[in-house]
């Protein structure tokens, strides 16, 4: 082991939720096109790759509001009182794709996956 790896170690945690929350909070437009976006009795589909996660999480839309974050200039996208990261938020489009809603929004994400491919059985009801 290198004599820097344990004193790097440090840095390299706090970059890891650094890369999770990309499109927490974002500029007025983009959290308005969002949310124009998302209808009540959708459902998206959440799922973070740089978090760990291997299998999306299934979000059934009642209510979706913008709301301001502690920063005046920032705003996030809450469906049912929980506040959405756009860069791992997927949504069916017309053709039955589930396509990242960061991107088709333009929140600024860096994501490798811009489609979702999900089974049947990949969704459950909540």
């Amino acid at each position: 082991m290198n004599a820097l790896t344990p004193a790097l170690l440090p840095f390299c945690l706090l970059a890891a939720p650094a890369l999770a929350d990309q499109c927490a909070s974002v500029d007025r437009a983009v959290a308005d096109a969002a949310a124009a976006r998302l209808k009540k009795g959708e459902v998206l589909q959440e799922i973070c790759r740089p978090c760990g996660e291997t299998k999306a999480k299934p979000l059934w839309i009642d209510n979706t509001v913008v709301a301001k974050t502690s920063d005046p200039k920032l705003f996030e996208v809450r469906v049912n009182g929980r506040g959405l990261d756009l860069a791992y938020v997927f949504l069916k489009d017309g053709t039955g794709e589930w396509l990242n809603l960061g991107l088709a929004v333009r929140c600024g994400a860096h994501v490798g996956a811009t489609k979702l491919k999900l089974a049947p059985t990949d969704l459950t009801a909540p």
